[in-house]
């Protein structure tokens, strides 16, 4: 059965689900099947495309632990993440760092990259529509701590999300979108990433060049 792997997690195929809590447990649950390696670069691109910075970014994932936990590795910081029951635990290589940091002026943050919203509070099935042809809830999620809110397009048939969009103060800020897949063996992984800034349409993109499944 081929596997969608996610930045953050791996998504089973497991069919569908009509609650919303069941939705986003599935997303979470059980998500730990391979350990494996992805190299590449982050960027920031201008509106004309004009390349304003870059970086070389490694991830391992480190599933088969007791406790599974994935690392990413951006220039000499890192930051890793534990899941201890499913919850995350995040662990910087500078204390001073916080998820909602940008990494090294590419207007990405560390939260991007986490999928950190898929932990937050009250999330709300608001209707179902279409993305990339596919059929999706579209689920609302609200930050327990601020007013940040959520909107996730999520693919019936395979827990995938497919879109995401930040939006503050009722305000649409980012919308984070997976690109491109590359099939591995038998799974799907992410090769292009990219986070679109509203303001002034910048695009924070994540490139994969080498994929590495340990066996």
């Amino acid at each position: 059965m081929n596997k969608l792997i996610l930045i953050l997690t791996i998504m089973p195929m497991i069919g569908l689900a009509s609650d919303v809590n069941e939705i986003i447990g599935n997303i979470k649950k059980n998500l730990f099947i391979d350990s494996f390696c992805l190299k590449g670069k982050i960027m920031l691109k201008a509106d004309n495309s004009k390349i304003i910075s870059t970086n070389p970014i490694e991830i391992n994932y480190n599933l088969n632990n007791e406790k599974p936990n994935i690392t990413y590795f951006i220039n000499e910081q890192f930051l890793k993440i534990e899941f201890d029951k499913h919850n995350p635990i995040y662990e910087f290589s500078d204390a001073s760092i916080k998820k909602s940091d940008e990494i090294f002026n590419t207007r990405m943050t560390w939260d991007d990259l986490c999928l950190s919203y898929l932990w937050w509070s009250n999330p709300k099935i608001i209707r179902e529509e279409k993305k990339i042809n596919r059929q999706c809830w579209v689920i609302k999620i609200t930050s327990h701590d601020s007013s940040n809110e959520v909107l996730a397009w999520i693919d019936k048939e395979t827990f995938f999300p497919l879109e995401s969009q930040i939006i503050i103060n009722n305000l649409k800020t980012k919308t984070s979108r997976i690109k491109r897949l590359k099939k591995v063996q038998d799974a799907w992984l992410p090769k292009h990433f990219e986070v679109l800034h509203h303001d002034n349409n910048e695009r924070s993109q994540l490139w994969i060049n080498e994929f590495l499944i340990n066996d």
